[in-house]
């Protein structure tokens, strides 16, 4: 992290790609929740064409990394990805982040049903077997919510300090 904070202090692009992935993408894909954060407030590319990272934070399983993703931001769980929104893309990965998606996408769903938006995704999604409705179903009882990010904010900013100008005292003047 701290290598991560050093080259973004000296304006390294947050944007860069190795292979088919952003840096983004890269670390909510390994539950780096301070990376992730780091890199959104250096101005990454949250929706990047190939493998968004909300796809591959469903991989990673960090609830965390998802509260990161999603600050501010809750209504991206219906941005459709490759054709479909979040929840049903972790409702065919069977992701252990299912439980907060379909939370927050009911209330997202709620949301634009409030605003008589003429645009709300079917829920349930459509092309959803009828076991991954039931836990669907199942993971919505749960009622799970965003994690709050300020222990990772504390973290961030731990880490930059490290970085702060220091005076050196040079007793051989």
């Amino acid at each position: 992290m701290q290598s991560v904070r050093l080259l973004l202090d000296y304006k390294a692009n947050p944007n860069i790609t190795i292979g088919d992935m952003s840096l983004l993408s890269i670390a909510a894909h390994s539950g780096y929740s301070e990376v992730v954060l780091m890199l959104i407030l250096a101005g990454a590319n949250l929706y990047p064409s190939l493998n968004p990272p909300l796809l591959t934070v469903l991989n990673s399983g960090s609830k965390m990394c998802l509260s990161v993703l999603l600050m501010n931001r809750e209504k991206d769980v219906l941005r459709k990805i490759n054709g479909k929104i979040l929840v049903h893309h972790a409702a065919l990965q069977e992701s252990s982040l299912l439980p907060v998606i379909a939370n927050i996408t009911m209330n997202e769903i709620q949301k634009l049903k409030e605003k008589n938006k003429s645009e709300i995704p079917v829920f349930p999604p459509k092309g959803l077997s009828s076991e991954q409705k039931k836990e669907l179903h199942q993971a919505m009882n749960l009622h799970e919510d965003l994690l709050p990010i300020i222990s990772v904010y504390k973290s961030i900013k731990n880490i930059k300090q490290i970085w702060s100008p220091c005076v050196v005292v040079n007793d051989d003047i």
